[in-house]
């Protein structure tokens, strides 16, 4: 991965991104970054009130423009 990459993540497992009653929990995964050689920086989107919880979301990111 190179920092000219053009990168899209998907995740990998819906249950990280639903709630016990497998209704939205309001987390998105919006972007991935090239920060380094090999090193990428996710945003993500959280509802107000998980600010500061943990999370684990799994993704996979493919590159898009080789």
């Amino acid at each position: 991965m190179l920092t000219t990459d053009i990168l899209v993540a998907y995740p990998t497992s819906l249950t990280s991104l639903r709630s016990t009653l497998g209704q939205s929990n309001g987390m998105t995964v919006q972007h991935a970054f090239p920060t380094a050689a090999n090193t990428i920086q996710g945003i993500v989107s959280l509802p107000a009130l998980a600010l500061g919880a943990s999370y684990s979301i799994p993704v996979a990111v493919y590159s898009v423009n080789r």
